[in-house]
């Protein structure tokens, strides 16, 4: 099997594993893993754009991949700029690159990067990014593929993307009626099959009328909002990634 029959066969994988069904987490992982042998690349990660602008990452592979993550915005260094730009960038020698920005403590050298944005129509959702030790080492060819995985890793963002959309509440982001009901029924099920116990947790919210009533909704709706997130900080969370 020749080297480009290869790279076929695992940008097919790796398309195939991001249109699979199963946790956002695990398929983008799947991509950054593929990425390393598909590229060429010692680190590979996608990141993510917040509301303040920033690149937050929730997946990476390779050298560095438990060092402290450095923090990057739009616009700021290469992969920032393949989101102000909405366009690929691929550099040979790093140092010599004006967006570069030099990273203390990043636990690995940087030469080569190749930076790819997940586009979704007029949207930007992200920046997908993979590097290498050694000058030259990203080609066109790389880049072709950088590209395609770049597009289903941003497809399956946007599906995960649309089923929190309908499966949660805009507010508290916690689970609505029409997602948590049928859940729970499941659960029961599976736990009566398996003879195993199941526990529910209710919380209300003393006096949250007075809060309505003396500060206004604006508030009332933050203190849901706080009131949700601090719930969600303490439970353990299995799939979900808040986009």
């Amino acid at each position: 099997m020749s080297a480009m029959e290869v790279g076929l066969e695992v940008l097919v994988s790796a398309v195939t594993q991001l249109s699979s069904p199963g946790p956002l987490e695990q398929c983008l992982q799947s991509a950054t893993d593929f990425s390393l042998d598909l590229l060429g690349a010692d680190h590979a990660s996608v990141r993510l754009c917040d509301e303040q602008a920033q690149l937050r990452s929730v997946a990476r592979s390779g050298l560095g991949k438990h060092a402290p993550v450095p923090k990057f915005c739009r616009g700021q260094g290469i992969m920032g700029w393949a989101v102000q730009e909405r366009r690929p960038v691929r550099v040979s020698y790093s140092p010599d690159d004006e967006r570069f920005v030099p990273t203390p403590n990043r636990g690995f050298d940087v030469r080569s990067v190749m930076s790819v944005p997940l586009l979704c129509g007029d949207r930007v959702l992200g920046v997908f990014s993979v590097s290498a030790a050694h000058s030259g080492a990203f080609s066109e060819e790389h880049e072709r593929a950088a590209v395609l995985l770049a597009h289903a890793i941003g497809q399956a963002v946007r599906c995960a993307e649309l089923e929190r959309i309908a499966t949660t509440d805009a507010l508290t982001r916690c689970y609505n009626h029409g997602y948590l009901l049928p859940s729970l029924r499941t659960e029961m099920n599976r736990a009566k099959r398996q003879g195993k116990p199941l526990s529910v947790l209710l919380m209300d919210l003393d006096h949250f009328k007075r809060v309505n009533d003396q500060h206004g909704h604006v508030v009332g709706d933050l203190v849901l909002r706080r009131f949700a997130d601090a719930v969600r900080d303490t439970v353990r969370s299995l799939s979900l990634i808040h986009i």
